[in-house]
């Protein structure tokens, strides 16, 4: 009768443990699923997203003034 009690409470337990272990499955993969759909939604914004033009490079320095002029007009 003893034996018969730990089979069927083993039986019990066994179940249990087995359907607590496919609940974390479930669970992790759930999670999992989600990452990876948070993962592609991130991937496909940054491709769908337009590439802005580099800035536009610096206009060139005046030239130089010409060689004899001082830059101040003499009038007399």
């Amino acid at each position: 009768m003893l034996e018969e009690n730990y089979d069927k409470g083993h039986k019990d337990d066994k179940m249990a443990y087995e359907a607590l272990q496919k609940s974390i499955i479930r669970d992790e993969s759930k999670i999992f699923d989600a990452d990876k759909a948070e993962e592609r939604t991130k991937k496909k914004s940054k491709q769908d997203s337009p590439k802005t033009p580099p800035r536009s490079p610096p206009s060139p320095p005046p030239p130089p003034p010409p060689s004899g002029a001082s830059g101040a007009s003499s009038t007399t």
